[in-house]
């Protein structure tokens, strides 16, 4: 039986993962950045204060912004798993901008000839104690990587650069391959790819393990 869009969304945002080991359950990737992480908060605030002059809540901009991008996942999801979703609890509204993201996406995987190993895989690090929920190992004209999809209408972001690459360390730790990493940018029916330069990785990674170790102290600290 095919999970259904509300089976999906439950599995999306588990903030803790278990180890393979021994099934202990260690924090999210996400976690430590989204705690610790200040960067990018200007532009953040400054959409927030165009959104109100605009006329419009942020708050409510940000969760129907989200609300397509989780419908968007699910419905990649099912095509990829040739399974049939069920999106009987949306409105058509949603439905209609996450199935124009979906054509944007098929049409991009057939040009790339793009195939996908693993979706939605889950990995844990036994070395650093975190993990996460992998979107996709895939390849796209013959070369493997790991994929993130986003559906906000920028990417690449130091925060998201992080995210990626501490999964592709807790999946090498598994796996024994450090894979590339890129994001599947799906923006208003387009599907285009960004690579993360390969350069950045050192400097991403420590960049993650600080905020992953501010975690920890934050938690000491009761802060």
């Amino acid at each position: 039986m095919a999970k259904t869009y509300k089976d999906f969304e439950k599995s999306r945002f588990h903030q803790k993962y278990p180890r393979k080991s021994d099934g202990e359950l260690v924090v999210g990737a996400t976690t430590p950045l989204n705690r610790n992480c200040a960067w990018g908060n200007f532009f953040l605030d400054r959409w927030k204060m165009n959104e109100m002059k605009a006329g419009r809540d942020p708050q409510k901009s940000m969760e129907v912004a989200g609300e397509i991008g989780t419908l968007t996942h699910y419905l990649i999801e099912c095509w990829l798993k040739e399974e049939e979703p069920d999106t009987s609890e949306y409105g058509g509204a949603f439905i209609k901008e996450a199935e124009r993201n979906l054509e944007g996406f098929v049409k991009w995987a057939k040009r790339m000839q793009f195939k996908a190993h693993k979706i939605e895989y889950g990995v844990a690090s036994e070395k650093y104690n975190y993990g996460g929920q992998i979107d996709l190992i895939c390849e796209a004209q013959g070369e493997m990587f790991l994929g993130d999809i986003k559906t906000s209408k920028g990417v690449g972001y130091p925060k998201q650069e992080m995210q990626v690459v501490a999964y592709a360390k807790a999946y090498e730790e598994e796996a024994g391959t450090f894979l590339p990493q890129a994001f599947l940018h799906i923006y208003q029916g387009r599907c285009t790819i960004h690579w993360v330069d390969e350069d950045r990785v050192p400097i991403l990674w420590d960049a993650f393990l600080t905020f992953l170790r501010a975690e920890e102290l934050r938690k000491q600290l009761g802060a």
